[in-house]
């Protein structure tokens, strides 16, 4: 049997495990303000019933960094999306967005409110449109109490929802460093969540089209032990050995950019390679592209 097939069969049981016991952590409310929250619908990226054509109307502010990657079918190269993100700051927290275009011009638009002092998720929107700019499915996630349903687990503070940007993982690492840890909590059902533990395994060179790059290598694993509390520690410890991982290359200079990701995108989703293609301040011509520090190759083309 395969190691992700053997995870997938698992995770059924795992959330029924979960329902049976809590933690001693409680979700807060890190809610923004109403005014941000307003200020998140003015532009698009939340709204009750999304507009025709709103796509066209986000963009990032000017001169914010771009960061734009591909992702492809590990297996047989095929490209599957085209991601494009970025960062802002306002009301005292971090606003990551994505904007990704699939091979049939269908889009997707994310957002992550990720608050300050927190290395958890405020807020979490996500919707797809077709190719004439319609919404065909949208989700929203809030980091609130009344998360918790009846016979669920009590999740902890620092919560995110199942859709979990690359940004987090160096924000849970705290020190961007070779042999830093932490973990991150993700919610994968109205009853569960699942801990992964992230950990920097080393520093290497990695190349991708944006250029050659120092990189931290940094490694992220379910830890089954969160969502299966009631099973043996020895069973426990057996399960996990056949736990699949994903691998990401961060820039090992801030902002610590993502360079490259390889693993899944989704349980019982295809492996896939992401890799950053290029990287340029909003407002300018996509190719002036950041200034890199002289003593480092070209990073960008």
């Amino acid at each position: 049997m395969q190691i992700r097939k053997l995870f997938l069969l698992l995770l059924p049981l795992a959330v029924v495990a979960s329902t049976a016991t809590t933690v001693t952590a409680g979700t807060s409310s890190v809610s923004p303000s109403a005014e941000f929250e307003q200020t998140l619908k003015a532009r698009g990226l939340l709204a009750p019933a999304p507009s025709q054509k709103v796509v066209e109307t986000i963009a990032p502010p000017a001169s914010a960094e771009v960061d734009e990657r591909v992702q492809a079918d590990s297996k047989t190269g095929v490209e599957l999306s085209r991601i494009k993100s970025w960062d802002e700051t306002d009301d005292g927290n971090l606003l990551h967005v994505e904007m990704t275009t699939l091979p049939k011009n269908q889009h997707t638009v994310a957002f992550w409110v990720l608050p300050k002092g927190s290395p958890g998720c405020a807020m979490f929107g996500w919707t797809m449109y077709d190719a004439a700019g319609r919404a065909l499915k949208s989700t929203f996630w809030r980091n609130d109490p009344a998360l918790r349903i009846a016979g669920a687990a009590r999740f902890p503070s620092d919560l995110y929802p199942d859709a979990v940007p690359p940004v987090a993982f160096v924000r849970v690492l705290g020190s961007m460093r070779d042999g830093a840890t932490g973990e991150l909590n993700q919610q994968i059902s109205p009853y569960g969540y699942v801990g992964q533990n992230v950990r920097v395994e080393s520093v290497q060179r990695v190349t991708v089209p944006a250029g050659t790059f120092s990189a931290f290598k940094v490694t992220t694993t379910p830890d089954v032990s969160t969502l299966m509390r009631s099973w043996p520690g020895f069973v426990l410890s057996v399960v996990n050995r056949f736990v699949p991982s994903s691998t990401y290359y961060f820039d090992s200079r801030a902002p610590y950019r993502m360079l490259k990701q390889e693993g899944t995108i989704a349980a019982g989703g295809p492996e896939v390679i992401t890799e950053l293609v290029r990287f340029y301040a909003a407002g300018v011509r996509a190719e002036n592209t950041v200034v890199s520090s002289p003593s480092e190759p070209s990073r960008a083309r």
